[in-house]
């Protein structure tokens, strides 16, 4: 909701007022911190998602449904955002501590209130919540306590109710509510606090007690000005009917239920619109079918705001009355309906259902009418199919009744089968498409349901025979680009099953895929060169190529999979699939156990990608395996008696990322093998290098005994006499301290300089 965009402006702008500056710190207000607050005020969303989901009512359920097409998708705050709301409690509790008895006080206390309530909705389970919930009850407390004629105290009210219903504490919450709908001014607040005591005695089965709870809620939204008034509406009005319902004021409930189909209502999406209106005419529906006054029902049908579901109610009270022992209201009622609307997309049901009625009562010549008036929808010709002529699943539910096979189910069962995963939904849809495919096979549609009954099969998880189907569509006469798009991509993600299935017998087994799993493999791989080929520049290119590599890889067939990784670097990926194609050619080559390759490798792609957009946590990682590699390799050259190379390497490598995971060590070995190689003139410059950076260090005692020892090899011996003492003197516990303080007095002797060696003897 916006209001709580509105709330923030209050709160921000209606303290710090220029005639309290003394009063107040001046602090700059940050950005992100800001864009931090702003998510924090969830309310009522919040209050309805927890009732919802501890007790969900039949009659509530539909509401629940809707409410979630409505709310937009929320962004999930990150860690730094949550940083930035504790880092405003700081500011909020200082604040308070600091100002005790600023006129900003209700409004700090009140933001911090806010901002707790959001910190805990962030924790992982409600133990972790506990501790800021409680935090934020007792600064309300403390706000009701020392301010009571707080301007915002209906918000504080509304804010405590909605903390305590997140904590279960649901009678302490019904009491706050009840004392904000008492007590409160006509606000939203008010109205959304007698929606919650209704609910409570929706719940506890007083559906009078909640009929007048949300009758209040209606009276006082009528007096309110909320920028979603509609949505509110429809918040009230929705619970409205269900209450008159349950209390039997039949009246009432349809006039509740009526306001749900008003055409002015602000429907956010047309998939809500479709579920706000079914849900309302089935309430209308079961209504007239409790009043059973058969004329009224039809007079009421004839409402003009009711024209255009007329025939959506009237079909559901035929479905109820067909338990009735007797026919005679189903047969007035579905007689009128097709009368009255001859081109309604129900009218093949309801003329279906009439010729049942007709047939169970061995009324043969009106059975036989209805029979034609239903055949009379099915040529091209027909007002009704012309009526409905873009609505391919009218259609075949009207194909269905008069042909037994029916593109409404064909794409009901399909539609179940995407949103459930049914694979019985699947075979069902299947079967509907074939018939339709051979009533018609040359019709419009047919291509679409061709490609349809593959779908089927491929969710229906027969792979072979889906990927047989999209063969045999690909070879269609003519195919829409898009289509073929479509088959070719769905192609090979049959064969990627029909490959994991077979690779999985032989997993369980033990043993390598024969010949024939291997094939399988083969005609993956060309399905996705040929994908790639004819439609390179679409997005799913980069995810098959990534596909063949892993299959590949789970082979341990790098050499191949190598191939499919670095085509995928050119395809344009995006900053995942780059990120995952490079780590698959950094881990071949670690497969491959060529530390000097993975090393090179890895080097350039530090060197050469953007790591702003691959992101830090990858860098690292590479960062870790050019610390592996180049250990290796350093160990490999050395073995082959390459010192120079390896402490050249080490060197290098450590210099160039000094993040690397074990630096110290490895600048260390580098400077060490610089010495064996008798370089001790770039041995001592890395020790130097090493001494020169102002921050601790692990192995410092080494690089300096590496120093002194250089330059005692330089035959620079005053200067190494030097170094040794300062390492013994400042490491006194060094392994080699004592050598270091003895080889000073012996090299500082012989430089004549007894004063050096002196003190050098004195701390042998």
């Amino acid at each position: 909701m916006n209001k709580h965009y509105i709330l923030l402006s209050i709160l921000l702008a209606g303290a710090p007022l220029a005639s309290y500056a003394q009063d107040l710190r001046e602090e700059p207000i940050e950005d992100k911190s800001l864009q931090a607050f702003g998510d924090y005020w969830r309310s009522f969303d919040d209050y309805e998602d927890h009732k919802f989901l501890k007790n969900k009512g039949s009659h509530f359920e539909a509401w629940d449904r809707l409410k979630t097409e409505w709310r937009s998708q929320e962004k999930a705050l990150t860690s730094a955002q949550l940083d930035d709301l504790k880092s405003a409690v700081k500011r909020y509790e200082n604040q308070l501590k600091e100002h005790p008895t600023a006129t900003s006080t209700p409004y700090a206390r009140m933001n911090l209130a806010q901002v707790l309530s959001k910190i805990a909705s962030l924790q992982d389970g409600e133990k972790a919540a506990e501790p800021y919930q409680k935090q934020a009850l007792a600064v309300l407390a403390d706000l009701n306590k020392n301010q009571p004629g707080f301007t915002l105290n209906d918000e504080a009210l509304y804010l405590r109710a909605t903390i305590l219903e997140s904590m279960n504490q649901d009678e302490a919450a019904l009491n706050v509510w009840q004392s904000l709908a008492r007590d409160g001014k006509d606000s939203i607040y008010t109205v959304h606090a007698n929606l919650a005591i209704g609910d409570n005695s929706f719940e506890k089965e007083k559906a009078s007690k909640s009929l007048k709870a949300y009758k209040n809620a209606e009276a006082i939204l009528q007096r309110v000005r909320s920028p979603e008034a509609d949505y509110e509406k429809l918040r009230v009005s929705y619970r409205l009917a269900w209450a008159a319902y349950r209390t039997a004021d039949l009246d009432e409930s349809l006039a509740a239920a009526q306001k749900l189909l008003h055409p002015e209502s602000d429907f956010k999406r047309i998939s809500m619109q479709k579920r706000m209106t079914a849900d309302a005419c089935d309430l209308i529906a079961d209504t007239l079918f409790e009043q059973d006054k058969i004329d009224r029902t039809k007079d009421y049908l004839q409402k003009d705001i009711l024209r255009p579901y007329a025939s959506t109610i009237g079909l559901r009270i035929l479905s109820r009355l067909a338990s009735n022992p007797t026919q005679t209201q189903s047969i007035d009622l579905a007689d009128f309906l097709l009368d009255r609307y001859p081109a309604a997309k129900e009218a093949p049901e309801i003329a279906t259902i009439l010729a049942d009625v007709y047939r169970t009562t061995k009324q043969d010549a009106k059975y036989v009418a209805t029979l034609e008036r239903l055949s009379l929808m099915l040529p091209r010709t027909s007002v009704w199919r012309v009526q409905h002529k873009n609505d391919p699943n009218l259609l075949a539910n009207m194909e269905s009744k008069a042909l037994n096979a029916n593109q409404l189910l064909a794409g009901k069962f399909y539609e179940n089968g995407m949103v459930q995963g049914s694979q019985s939904s699947f075979e069902t849809a299947r079967t509907y498409y074939d018939a339709l495919l051979k009533f018609s096979p040359d019709a419009p549609e047919a291509e679409t349901w061709e490609l349809r009954r593959a779908h089927s099969l491929y969710f229906a998880n027969h792979f072979d025979d889906a990927d047989k189907a999209y063969e045999t569509f690909k070879n269609r006469g003519t195919v829409s680009p898009e289509n073929l798009e479509v088959a070719f991509y769905q192609q090979t993600l049959s064969r990627e099953k029909v490959w994991r299935q077979s690779l999985a017998k032989f997993d369980e087994t033990g043993t390598k895929p024969n010949a024939a799993s291997m094939a399988k493999l083969h005609r993956l791989q060309d399905n996705i060169t040929a994908f790639a080929d004819r439609f390179p520049n679409r997005s799913h290119v980069v995810d098959l190529l990534l596909l063949a590599a892993s299959a590949n890889r789970d082979l341990n067939d790098f050499a191949v999979a190598e191939g499919f990784w670095n085509r995928a670097l050119l395809s344009d990926p995006s900053t995942t699939q780059r990120t995952l194609a490079i780590r698959g050619l950094v881990q071949s080559k670690i497969k491959a156990g060529k530390p000097e390759e993975t090393l090179a490798l890895t080097r350039n792609y530090l060197k050469l990608e953007n790591f702003d957009q691959l992101g830090s946590s990858f860098q690292g990682e590479l960062i870790g395996i050019v610390a592996a590699s180049v250990k290796e390799t350093a160990a490999e050259l050395n073995a082959k008696g390459k010192v120079l190379e390896a402490g050249q390497l080490l060197l290098a490598v450590t210099n160039e990322f000094p993040s690397i995971p074990d630096h110290d060590t490895l600048y260390r070995d580098g400077a060490y093998y610089m010495a064996l190689a008798g370089n001790w003139k770039e041995s001592e410059a890395a020790a130097n290098n090493y001494l020169a950076e102002q921050k601790p260090k692990g192995n410092t005692e080494d690089l300096l005994y590496l120093k002194a020892r250089a330059l005692e090899y330089q035959l620079r011996f005053h200067k190494a006499a030097t170094a040794h003492l300062a390492l013994a003197e400042a490491y006194p516990k060094y392994s080699k301290a004592l050598p270091a303080a003895q080889r000073a007095e012996g090299l500082a002797a012989a430089e004549d300089d007894y004063k050096l060696a002196g003190k050098a003897a004195s701390i042998v």
